[in-house]
């Protein structure tokens, strides 16, 4: 009887216990995160991705850079308003382009000595010189563009023939400047550097005789022995001119002479075009880390990159998005989220102004990356006139889903919620155990060519593995709302003992 009693939990059929009824689990990905290469398990992230942007709660493709303008000898680009300021070496000389549109204006900088001086950083700034102060009511502005190190000016919207004006002999020989209370700031290797006020000509300091809260004031640096080294940038910045030296970072405070330099900490910036500004927040990279500077203590913010390197790196801002190149890769910023993008050639410098965001690339070529209008476009997934080639091939992929259990499970469907434009194509591959992507043997679930809202559903057979991971990729444009993965365990033996 007890025998009997043991087994009446169990069913036997010709010596063979039958399975207990399959359990299944659904793996949702509704709200993207970003990509995360240090917490690859179970994180709700993306493990890596190329030609998209991600922006919670969704995935959006990525537009193509639009050709703007190419140079055979670069040097750099800066934006204003609605214009561009080029840099570059030509024909013996160093020349400037000031160009809006198709309206370019040409001048000499100066004769080129063709060697790698004529092709260092360079920094431009705006600078308004205020005109007829006593009255105020009838007071106007003189704006200037003032270029370094070379120490010329031009004006801010020049004359066809496009004049260029030496600051003189007794200038400071600045490598780079910002623009701050009507004074120009600068540096050299050591030194830190204030014009008078409202004249950016004017470097005359005080003396025992004459002194003067608008005159000229000039400082060391090095009070900190960790501040020693030679300054890589420098930005205005929440009404303070903020210093960085490759691992030290300092403010200037005060609105006028003299002024005094505080130290911010151990935070250095690894190249003047490593500094930018994004959604009211200043950004900078040094060569272990990207830092968001609001004011106190700068924060980390690329861990989740799991990069331990970025010496030689880029940073562009505009509007709500930091964009940072490093390597072959230009990474976006959002809202705390990283997305990034495999590029053939690498953006050497960022300027913004009101049409957008641009980049000047290695090979000479300057880009439009970000439109101002951006948002705007192709909005219409029917539409007949869009050419998915202006997006290209973009894929991502899922981090390991093990759905919160080590155990074998089985792969039984996939669904994927996805807008497609019209001649675009989205596809997705089910990866098991770590396996890494290839196009002639990875297995392809689903695949739409269809535009329009799309949800696509693919059963699967025989496809266990103990986690999966899904890879999602296509050519055009679309946009990638939601993922389920529906997984099932079951039909072990359990025997009561």
């Amino acid at each position: 009887m007890n025998g009997m009693a043991d087994k009446k939990n169990e069913f036997v059929y010709l010596n063979s216990s039958l399975p207990s009824a399959e359990s299944r689990y659904s793996i949702l990905r509704w709200g993207w995160g970003g990509i995360n290469r240090t917490d690859t398990v179970d994180s709700g992230q993306i493990s890596d991705c190329s030609g998209v942007d991600i922006d919670p709660p969704r995935i959006t493709v990525a537009h193509k850079f639009t050709d703007y303008a190419h140079y055979a000898e670069p040097i750099g680009v800066f934006g204003f308003d609605d214009f561009l300021v080029v840099i570059y070496r030509d024909s013996g000389k160093i020349k400037v382009d000031w160009r809006r549109r198709n309206d370019i204006r040409t001048g000499i900088i100066g004769d080129a000595k063709n060697d790698t001086l004529d092709l260092r950083k360079r920094s431009v700034v705006q600078f308004n010189v205020a005109k007829n102060t006593e009255n105020i009511v009838a007071s106007t502005f003189e704006r200037k563009l003032l270029i370094f190190p070379d120490c010329v000016s031009m004006d801010f919207h020049p004359a066809a023939s496009n004049p260029i004006a030496s600051l003189g002999d007794t200038y400071p020989n600045l490598h780079m400047a910002s623009v701050y209370g009507s004074r120009v700031f600068g540096v050299d290797n050591n030194l830190v550097y204030a014009s008078a006020y409202n004249d950016y000509a004017n470097w005359d300091l005080d003396t025992a005789d004459d002194t003067s809260s608008a005159h000229a004031w000039v400082s060391m640096s090095q009070s900190n022995v960790k501040a020693d080294g030679e300054f890589t940038g420098i930005y205005t910045y929440d009404n303070h001119v903020v210093l960085f030296k490759k691992d030290f970072m300092q403010l200037v405070y005060n609105n006028k002479n003299p002024f005094r330099i505080v130290d911010v900490g151990s935070y250095g910036a690894d190249n003047q075009y490593a500094i930018a500004e994004a959604n009211g927040v200043l950004y900078f990279a040094s060569q272990d880390a990207v830092y968001a500077f609001g004011g106190g203590t700068p924060k980390e913010v690329s861990t989740s990159l799991g990069l331990g390197n970025y010496a030689g790196a880029v940073l562009g801002g505009y509007k709500d998005s930091l964009y940072c190149q490093l390597g072959n890769t230009l990474y976006r910023l959002k809202n705390g989220v990283w997305s990034g993008s495999d590029v053939t050639h690498a953006v050497k410098q960022f300027a913004a102004n009101d049409n957008g965001l641009y980049g000047l690339l290695d090979n000479g070529d300057i880009v439009l990356i970000r439109s101002a209008d951006e948002a705007e476009k192709d909005t219409d997934s029917s539409d007949t006139s869009f050419d998915p080639d202006d997006y290209g091939d973009w894929w991502f992929e899922t981090d390991l889903m093990f759905a919160g259990r080590l155990d074998v499970r089985r792969a039984k469907k996939i669904t994927l919620l996805a807008e497609i434009w019209r001649g675009s194509t989205v596809s997705a591959y089910l990866l098991r155990d770590g396996e890494k992507f290839n196009a002639n043997t990875s297995k392809r679930i689903l695949y739409s060519s269809k535009y329009g809202l799309q949800e696509m559903r693919g059963m699967l057979r025989g496809f266990g593995a103990f986690c999966h991971r899904l890879r999602i990729c296509g050519h055009g444009k679309a946009i990638i709302h939601a993922a389920e993965l529906m997984i099932s365990w079951g039909g072990d033996v359990y025997k009561n003992s």
